[in-house]
């Protein structure tokens, strides 16, 4: 059970952000969905992915990657904070073996374009 389910497979995806919310439904259904909150920004700052967990606030960013032609080889490495490793691993496992980690780094592949799953903490509940 991957993100590919949650796009229509015979539509042809012409932008980026047309698949941004197939993705966002993988985190919220499949990852996280008991701590996953989407969350629109009230001062024009786009929309969040928000994780929370034990009071804590992760944003997961998805990221165009134009500079790359394959997902290639990975180190595997996490980073220093366990908790963002925790969720680093959730998302990991439910991607089937398809992605690459790089430095705490998720990179996938998504329909045509090479994609960057970032977790970052925030400090407070995104305005």
């Amino acid at each position: 059970m991957g993100y590919n389910q949650f796009w229509d497979a015979k539509r042809k995806y012409d932008y980026f952000w047309e698949i941004k919310w197939p993705i966002s439904c993988f985190f919220a259904h499949v990852c996280f969905p008991n701590t996953y909150k989407h969350k629109f920004s009230m001062t024009g700052n786009g929309d969040y992915d928000l994780v929370i967990v034990n009071n804590r606030i992760f944003e997961l960013k998805l990221v165009e990657q134009k500079q790359i032609e394959s997902l290639g080889e990975g180190n595997n490495k996490l980073t220093r904070d366990p908790l963002k490793n925790a969720i680093i691993k959730q998302i990991c496992s439910k991607l089937n073996g398809k992605y690459v980690l790089n430095d705490g780094k998720i990179y996938i592949k998504a329909q045509k374009w090479f994609a960057r799953i970032d977790v970052i903490e925030k400090r407070a509940m995104p305005t």
